[in-house]
């Protein structure tokens, strides 16, 4: 059962995460002089750039959302300034496990981000970290393919299942840098420091929701010393909540956070990491205020099974190790409202997307009249969302409808100039039959098909 508690107010060689060791078992018994100097560092390290890559790091760093001010500004309004949660938090560590960069953009914003660790930037899945902990993070620095995608070069498919969107991993400096986080954060200096550790990590699906208990039971395992504590971000909900589940230990809460933050998104990158960030540092407090109300203390209890089957609403966020983080699933593309359509009315479509198979049908949402652009995502789970698209945007997008339906090179050209240096330029329509199909759901100007 599910309990609602609230709303948001041992050193490691190179050779062993590189995948270069000869034994895939053991790891190396030994690394070189300058590699055992990095691994010799002071573990604590205050506001540590770890040389990490430094235009990334820095224009983080730099942005005014994460500021002193504004951090201060932050835990002020998220109930974090009292003298008691002061003092919890400057003696804990805070450690992002990832799924993508939003989890350490928002301990950056509440000031906990201290120093790097492996999995802050990184895309990665429950099932993949417990195999880095379960292998002292063997093959960690492995790949299959690159491709470059805005703007990045990213490397995919690597062997434990993640994938590197801001790091040239082929770089020497950088396999340095990694085993310098990984031995700073997972070493044995650090599993003997008997400092709080608070773990946080929003979930790349639903599916992995079970394993959090042993995510959980196996840190705790690893900092025997420490009180272990472990929070799971679960996107695309329908409120914002923190969860207990009945029988599972009390260091383990979940918190719901609602679809709006993906399915409103900004279309501009920094702004909607800096809205995921206000969002998950308000998880991370009502956590932490929570957790500050009992005794802190080390807790090592079993792995439970974990059951939330009819309890939250499914989503897939895609495969860690080649898809950035899209929860809300793809943009499919974008149709026009066809002359005698209006608001309420009935649209219908098919072959659209993944689901060419099958018929989609979706209301017209309020404010939308014939020529309107409307812009059509399809998640993994197969649900239809719609929406209008900003007037920004509207332009190039139909645009490229224009010059897929151009009969003229001229033509073709013209519209192709009007749609050139959109966000939305890729954005494509398939002409489709519109044919008649049921059952139609429509919740606050998003229609959704399928529930």
């Amino acid at each position: 059962m599910l309990f609602a508690i609230g709303t948001i107010a041992g050193a490691i060689s190179p050779d062993h995460i590189s995948g270069d060791s000869s034994d895939q078992k053991q790891m190396s018994p030994s690394v070189n002089n300058k590699e055992s100097e990095l691994l010799a560092e002071p573990i604590t390290i205050t506001d540590d750039t770890d040389g990490l890559d430094a235009a990334f790091e820095k224009a983080i760093r730099g942005d005014p959302a994460i500021e002193l001010e504004q951090r201060s500004a932050l835990r002020n309004a998220l109930g974090l300034d009292s003298p008691d949660l002061v003092a919890l938090l400057e003696r804990s560590e805070f450690v992002s496990l990832g799924g993508f960069c939003g989890v350490s953009s928002a301990l950056a914003a509440l000031g906990l981000r201290t120093s790097a660790g492996p999995f802050d930037w990184v895309r990665c899945s429950m099932e993949s970290i417990l195999q880095c902990l379960e292998t002292a993070f063997r093959d960690f620095l492995t790949f299959k393919t690159t491709q470059v995608l805005g703007g990045h070069k990213v490397f995919q498919g690597s062997e434990w299942g993640g994938s590197f969107w801001h790091h040239d991993i082929e770089d020497q400096t950088i396999k340095n840098q990694f085993l310098r986080r990984i031995e700073r954060h997972f070493g044995t200096q650090q599993r003997e420091h008997a400092a709080p550790r608070f773990f946080v990590r929003v979930a790349n699906c639903t599916e992995e929701l079970h394993l959090a208990s042993t995510l959980l039971a196996t840190l705790q395992l690893a900092f025997y010393n420490s009180p272990v504590y472990l929070l799971v971000i679960v996107d695309m909900q329908t409120d914002d909540s923190l969860i207990h589940v009945s029988g599972s230990s009390s260091h383990l809460i979940f918190h719901y956070v609602h679809h709006d933050l993906w399915l409103n998104h900004f279309t501009d990158a920094r702004a909607q990491m800096n809205t995921v960030a206000e969002k998950y540092a308000a998880c991370i407090s009502a956590a932490v205020r929570l957790w500050a109300a009992e005794i802190i203390a080390p807790s090592r209890e079993p792995a439970v099974h974990l059951n939330f089957q009819g309890q939250v609403v499914s989503y897939n966020a895609g495969d860690p190790a080649y898809k950035g983080y899209s929860p809300q699933g793809e943009q499919a593309g974008n149709i026009r409202v066809q002359e005698g359509f209006k608001a309420g009315d009935t649209m219908h479509i098919r072959n659209f997307g993944d689901k060419s198979h099958e018929i989609m049908s979706f209301t017209v949402p309020e404010g939308v009249v014939a020529g309107c652009l409307l812009g059509i995502r399809v998640t993994t789970a197969g649900v239809l969302h719609v929406r209008l698209v900003p007037d920004a945007s509207a332009a190039s997008a139909v645009a490229i409808l224009a010059a897929a339906a151009a009969t003229t090179a001229a033509e073709a050209a013209a519209a192709t100039a009007v749609a050139s240096g959109s966000t939305d330029a890729a954005a494509m329509f398939r002409s489709e039959p519109w044919i008649e199909s049921p059952d139609i759901v429509c919740e606050n100007n998003m229609v959704t098909v399928g529930k």
